[in-house]
């Protein structure tokens, strides 16, 4: 903690697959947001089971210095977390309050059977400064039909959005087609990496 105190350069930080304690993101996120020489900052979180109660953390340090939320946050990754739909809703609103938030990742974590994980992942829309959303799947993490929803009910037309990574899914043609049509008319980069089409 006290080298991020310190430093006048450091712009990502990666803890992913650590054996960080939640209390002990909580610090590494506070000093972080203290730090007023570090901004646009991207923190990779993945892999550190960030969900439910565990979650909390991540709300008490992103707030606990809330003037430094309009420039300090560029890119936050959360894949392989286990977060559910309870959790994504709770997570977005605080997302929102990061103007300078383009990157967020939440790769391997949700499923087609949440409950009304498409009208949840259509919040993510309401992160006004967001360019890139990955949500990419595996085996155990498929969103197949419930991507259709995101794809086309939001106005992505009237956000910044320009890259989506849904690779790993298993979408049909229908969510495919809709996945061009994204292409034609905004996204600057769409990836369907090993993706089944049915």
């Amino acid at each position: 903690a006290h080298y991020i105190q310190q430093s006048h350069q450091l712009k990502e930080l990666d803890l992913s697959g650590t054996n960080f304690f939640p209390d002990a993101i909580h610090d590494i996120i506070h000093h972080i947001a203290k730090n007023d020489y570090l901004t646009d900052f991207t923190l990779k979180l993945n892999s550190l089971g960030l969900h439910g109660r565990n979650s909390l953390a991540l709300f008490r340090a992103f707030l606990s210095v809330r003037e430094s939320a309009d420039k300090k946050w560029r890119a936050i990754h959360l894949d392989s977390n286990q977060i559910d739909g309870d959790d994504l809703l709770n997570l977005v609103p605080l997302f929102r309050q990061f103007p300078r938030l383009n990157t967020l990742s939440l790769s391997y974590n949700l499923d087609r059977s949440i409950e009304n994980i498409e009208e949840i992942l259509c919040k993510l829309q309401t992160i006004s400064s967001i360019k890139n959303i990955t949500i990419a799947g595996d085996k155990d993490h498929v969103l197949g039909e419930k991507l259709s929803n995101f794809l086309t009910e939001p106005d992505w037309s009237e956000t910044k959005l320009q890259s989506i990574n849904i690779s790993g899914n298993e979408i049909d043609s229908n969510i495919c087609m809709q996945s061009l049509k994204l292409i034609e008319t905004q996204l600057s980069s769409c990836s369907m990496r090993d993706t089944e089409i049915k």
